[in-house]
């Protein structure tokens, strides 16, 4: 499929819902889709909450969007609804395909925060958040946990092709010495918060950071030295190393988010 012309970058996305197990719900949001979900589940007529099964960042998210709709029209419930009654594998595979040519870096693209090109079950609450709200909002929810796997894959501008451990400095441990030794010693106890506690304040003593605002995706250990990251159902961490079968096995796993580091280009944190 030919790249087409750029359009409004935001995601496409695939909720699902315990209500309608038979349905999936295919949109597009320039918000994150985790808060997409909560915002369709808060309404009164929602008996349990969406969520987030597949999302990708894309260059034309309106493009992607009815192509993706074009191509399941037979399987869809109402033509003013945007439910398919297909099977989830089915509706993740559609998806990567037509988007493939249209994915994008979020870090490449400024967004307008808080713009509203939702579907038609978008909800209006009354009152638009500022840019610095918002900002704000966003990265409080942005540790939010789900139940759905996540492989942090390793920054497509890496050049290893196996992974290493992180040197020390020359003066004590590098972060990322200190991020490596916190997950190859605790696989799958920490989360991203707790994981950045204990790499900072409780290791690096630093009580003064706002540790709140790191991104998992700036990582060294993925944008550098070839470690993938595993995040499991309950939101905990584990390093993968790039060269492994499990990576791979994570990698063609159609039900396992894939999420790829930041380049390293685009760095702006000392690791």
């Amino acid at each position: 499929m030919k790249r087409e012309t750029l359009g409004k970058t935001g995601y496409v996305y695939i909720l699902v819902n315990p209500t309608f197990p038979s349905y999936v719900k295919i949109g597009k949001t320039t918000k994150d889709p985790e808060v997409r979900a909560r915002e369709l589940s808060s309404g009164t007529g929602i008996p349990a909450p969406y969520g987030v099964a597949w999302d990708v960042f894309v260059s034309n998210c309106d493009e992607v969007e009815r192509l993706v709709h074009q191509r399941l029209a037979h399987a869809r419930a109402r033509n003013d609804r945007e439910f398919f009654a297909i099977p989830l594998r089915r509706a993740v595979s559609v998806l990567t395909e037509i988007a493939m040519p249209f994915e994008c870096d979020p870090e490449l693209t400024y967004q307008a925060v808080g713009s509203e090109a939702d579907d038609e079950l978008s909800t209006t609450h009354g009152v638009r958040l500022s840019g610095k709200q918002n900002e704000k909002k966003q990265v409080s929810t942005r540790f939010s946990t789900s139940a759905r796997e996540e492989l942090i894959e390793i920054a497509a501008d890496s050049h290893v092709i196996r992974s290493e451990e992180p040197p020390y400095g020359g003066t004590g441990k590098t972060i990322a010495r200190v991020s490596y030794e916190v997950l190859a010693e605790n696989p799958y106890v920490f989360s991203e918060p707790e994981f950045y506690h204990e790499v900072h304040v409780i290791r690096r003593k630093r009580l003064d950071l706002r540790i709140e605002s790191y991104n998992i995706k700036k990582l060294a250990l993925v944008k550098k030295f070839g470690w993938g990251i595993h995040r499991n159902k309950d939101g905990k961490l584990a390093l993968i190393p790039c060269e492994s079968e499990r990576y791979k096995e994570l990698l063609a796993d159609p039900l396992v988010k894939k999420t790829k580091a930041y380049r390293n280009r685009l760095s702006t944190r000392t690791e």
